[in-house]
């Protein structure tokens, strides 16, 4: 799971935490609030919009 992660922020199919979320949600099962999502350090580093 971290390695698809780290690729996806890599090659940028999200573009907003949201996206990520979502995403975390639907292939891997795992509930993570927005917040959750940018308490983990990928938003800032990568120019994540917080929508």
């Amino acid at each position: 799971m971290l390695e698809e992660l780290r690729e996806g922020l890599r090659k940028g199919p999200w573009k907003r935490a949201k996206e990520i979320q979502r995403w975390l949600a639907d292939r891997h099962q795992v509930q993570m609030g927005t917040t959750g999502v940018l308490c983990a350090g990928w938003f800032p580093t990568r120019g994540l919009s917080i929508k």
